[in-house]
């Protein structure tokens, strides 16, 4: 199972970002994302963070926004059900991007977006978080469920821990998203 780690505007303030990118970077995660819901970016900034990741060989992931990861040279994006959908996210980035996709707690919803080019299916919150209260938890169950009925990489988020994630290791998930 590999890292993917996220950002968060309140725990990775832009002043600290590329230092904690680059830490996660050497530390092992194999994918990054980006994830900011202030809707204030700092483009230069990301775009620095790009090229970093791509060389060290790690995908550096836009969260919501297409054309932000487009506009920063980001290796792909990572969509919500509000966000425009994967076939939008695949027009925009192209075929060699890496789109990933929130399932939630759905295995229809994971084919659906695998059917429309998804590179990877998110689902969560396999455990309560702190981060997001309100999310709807999915169990270990749907990981493993998902891990047999799809052909692109299962990943598990939502309050995993050194507590835990040997559990969703268990569980079959390609990605522990932290």
């Amino acid at each position: 199972m590999k890292i993917y780690a996220l950002s968060d505007e309140k725990f990775t303030p832009n002043e600290l970002l590329f230092a904690s990118i680059k830490r996660l970077c050497n530390g092992g995660a194999s994918m990054i994302q980006y994830r900011n819901k202030s809707g204030s970016h700092n483009e230069k900034e990301l775009s620095k963070i790009s090229e970093f990741c791509a060389s060290v060989g790690v995908s550096f992931i836009i969260n919501d926004d297409a054309l932000l990861a487009k506009r920063v040279g980001a290796a792909g994006v990572h969509v919500g059900k509000d966000d425009g959908g994967v076939g939008r996210a695949r027009d925009i980035l192209g075929s060699n991007a890496i789109i990933g996709a929130s399932c939630y707690d759905s295995c229809e919803l994971a084919i659906q977006a695998q059917n429309e080019g998804a590179s990877y299916a998110a689902f969560g919150a396999v455990f309560s978080s702190p981060t997001k209260p309100n999310a709807t938890c999915c169990g270990l169950e749907v990981i493993s469920k998902a891990k047999e009925l799809l052909k692109v990489p299962v990943c598990a988020i939502g309050g995993i821990n050194a507590s835990n994630i040997a559990s969703v290791a268990k569980a079959g998930a390609d990605y522990a998203a932290v």
